[in-house]
């Protein structure tokens, strides 16, 4: 059971999908441990941030057919609805090579 209301204007929908759509654009493709993931990982940090919400990134290495890579995952906390708590953002972000 979800715990907070999501309350979600069309406004907030508009601007999500126009988000969605300029990450795309921007930065494809964004492979995981490639330049064009960290400057997606970056983006997508700023916009985040720029709505208000806490966002945060862990940083890790992994081994890869390719060799070590750096990786990151993004972890968001924003506001749903100044009566609840807060709502927690965790999404996939990067693109598979090939």
């Amino acid at each position: 059971m979800l715990s907070a209301s999501l309350l979600f204007t069309e406004g907030d929908a508009d601007f999500a999908y126009g988000c969605a759509g300029e990450m795309v654009k921007r930065h494809t493709p964004r492979d995981a441990g490639t330049l064009r993931g960290r400057l997606a990982c970056n983006w997508l940090m700023d916009t985040i941030a720029s709505q208000g919400a806490d966002v945060r990134r862990e940083r890790f290495r992994v081994d890869t057919p390719k060799g070590e890579r750096e990786m990151a995952n993004l972890s968001c906390s924003c506001r749903t609805n100044p009566e609840d708590g807060w709502g927690v953002l965790l999404s996939h972000y990067d693109t598979k090579p090939g």
